[in-house]
């Protein structure tokens, strides 16, 4: 039992919208209730009051969602005037039905009748000479505009050849410099040819100095080496002879043979050093050829560079002639654009003279006015626009016209303006039944269909949506049945019908709890011997409400059950036996708090 006690719980409710005498009547029943038991809490039998109960009965249960709203027409057309004049007389009253063109009242329009007199009088006097200066205009057009047609204008054809001309220059520059381009991109160049054949020759030859002037050096080399070598090799022989000769019985046969090769040696290093010498005279020769070679090539480079800098100054040349025959040929189309338009507007000119003599000889102007002062004498005759009852007159005779006249309403189809809260927005749609009420209908329900909601929440006179933590969406019903009895500035009470059961059993929302294993559950009596009843925690599974009653189902809830509608009071009673009884004073305080609401 005491687990129960500390999971049991009240569903939790989805709205909450009793109304504010409820809410009062509950916590007086609680309260005389506890006192009730409190009175009983010593005997052996427990006691429940009898007003703790109800007996399930079968009903039809429907969710809602209340609002308020106001009564409109669906259609609205407030008639206004923009002119000024006195209303003479007004033809309507409140509650009159009108057709679309029914008069409805009369504007002051003597005024408007004097000017429309007097401007005819003023149309009749106009006439006469303005003919001979529209025929003098007529021909100087003509004559400029045929001119120009048959292409004799002196001016345009001055300015054609122009164009002519400088578009002429223009692609024989481009012409010559496409030919000299393409010679040297071919390399066709007859000058830049020449002088590379020069350059090319002496390169040649500078090649040939060069082979020629390393050979000499190299084989200078070899024969100083030579020279040098056998110039040693007699210096050795002599100092071999010199050596035999200082003896005193020198051996005859070894100084002839010391003779011999130092007089061999004599005659090949003098050959040697002629040939070493004739070679380093070859080489100064050669050296001073190929100073020249190089010269020679220096001179061939610097004039073949020459020349080619010659070739890309003339291709430069050349593009510049083409630029400056684009910008020539540009200038002339200018030109000629400023002689077509110059010739334009002496065409429009003359134009310009014959329409204005044209409207000095006709009353073409005049009779526009007269046209707008009879529109404006029509516009003192106030129209309904539209079919409907006139709701508001606010024209009165005598009083300015200017302003807001009359409203007309339909009055045979109705809305009400209304607004969905944010949080209901879930379960209110479009299209959904609305029952409607009103003071004035008493209990009647009338019938109507959600229209429109609007799509963001109210906004201020700023056009800022107004921030706000219960945001409400503007939103319309249409009044579907006919004849109901509201009219237009009513207010009216309104229930969304979201949901709807029929014949279901009901039990209070309080008779619900939720036990430890987190069932739905609801407790019963059961009848027992001599009066008493037996407290029983029943399963339920819990269907529709209506924010007060809650739709109950399952294994043994039927008609005709007991059941404590205030689960929660009792919940510690659950498997013990218990009898009934009634309050006393219960009914008496009840009374006095509805007199007090």
């Amino acid at each position: 039992m005491e687990e129960l006690k500390e999971a049991a719980a009240k569903p939790r409710r989805k709205k909450k919208k009793f109304k504010k005498r409820w809410i009062v009547l509950a916590v007086v029943v609680l309260v005389i209730a506890g006192s009730f038991l409190l009175r009983k809490k010593g005997a052996n039998t427990q006691t429940v009051l009898t007003s703790d109960t109800q007996v399930l009965s079968y009903a039809d249960l429907e969710s809602s969602v209340s609002a308020t709203g106001t009564v409109e027409s669906s259609d609205t057309t407030k008639v206004y005037s923009t002119l000024a004049y006195q209303v003479k007389s007004v033809l309507v009253e409140v509650g009159d039905v009108v057709q679309a063109g029914d008069l409805l009242a009369e504007l002051d329009g003597e005024a408007i009748e004097n000017q429309i007199a007097t401007q005819q009088t003023s149309m009749e006097v106009a006439s006469g000479s303005a003919g001979a200066q529209v025929q003098s205009a007529y021909d100087a057009y003509e004559n400029f505009k045929q001119g120009l047609d048959a292409g004799l204008n002196a001016s345009l054809i001055g300015a054609q050849s122009q164009v002519d001309t400088a578009y002429d220059a223009y692609v024989r520059a481009q012409n010559a410099y496409d030919r000299y381009k393409e010679n040297v991109e071919l390399g066709e160049n007859t000058q830049v040819l020449s002088v590379e054949a020069q350059r090319n020759s002496a390169a040649t030859a500078l090649d040939q100095a060069e082979d020629g002037y390393a050979s000499a050096k190299q084989a200078r080399r070899e024969a100083k080496q030579a020279y040098e070598t056998l110039e040693q090799q007699l210096q050795e022989a002599q100092q071999t002879l010199d050596a035999l000769l200082s003896e005193e019985n020198p051996d005859p046969a070894a100084v002839e043979q010391a003779q011999s090769a130092v007089n061999t040696l004599t005659e090949k290093t003098t050959q040697a050093k002629q040939t070493y010498e004739s070679l380093d005279s070859q080489v100064s020769s050669l050296r001073t050829t190929l100073e020249q070679a190089q010269s020679a090539y220096d001179v061939a480079q610097a004039t073949y560079n020459a020349a080619v800098r010659g070739e890309d100054q003339t291709l430069s040349d050349y593009a510049d002639a083409v630029d400056s025959a684009w910008r020539a040929y540009q200038t002339a189309l200018t030109s000629l654009d400023s002689t077509k338009k110059g010739t334009e507007d002496q065409l429009e000119a003359y134009s310009d003279t014959l329409a204005t003599a044209n409207a000095g000889a006709n009353t073409a102007v005049t009779q526009e006015a007269i046209r707008q002062l009879n529109q404006t004498l029509d516009d003192t005759k106030i129209t309904a626009p539209v079919s409907g009852t006139v709701t508001a007159v606010y024209a009165s005779v005598g009083s300015s016209g200017s302003g807001l006249l009359f409203v007309i309403e339909d009055t045979d189809h109705l809305v009400v303006s209304t607004s969905v809260k944010g949080y209901d927005l879930g379960d209110v749609k479009t299209g959904m039944t609305v029952e409607i009420k009103s003071d004035a209908t008493g209990d009647s329900v009338i019938y109507g269909t959600l229209t429109t909601i609007a799509p963001t929440a109210k906004k201020n006179q700023l056009g800022d949506t107004e921030a706000s933590n219960d945001p409400s969406f503007e939103a319309e019903v249409s009044v579907d049945t006919a004849d109901c009895g509201l009219r237009i500035g009513m207010e009216a009470r309104l229930s969304y019908i979201i949901d709807r059961d029929e014949h279901v059993l009901t039990v209070p929302y309080e008779a619900v709890f939720t036990d430890e294993s987190g069932q739905s559950c609801i407790l019963v009596l059961r009848a027992q011997e001599k009066e008493t009843y037996l407290v029983e925690k029943l399963p339920v599974t819990t269907g529709l409400d209506d924010d007060l009653d809650i739709a109950v189902s399952g294994t043994g809830v039927e008609e005709g059950l007991r059941v404590i509608t205030e689960a929660k009071t009792y919940l510690e009673l659950a498997g013990k036996t218990v009898t009934l009884a009634q309050a006393t004073g219960l009914e008496d305080m009840m009374a006095q708090m509805e007199a007090y609401q």
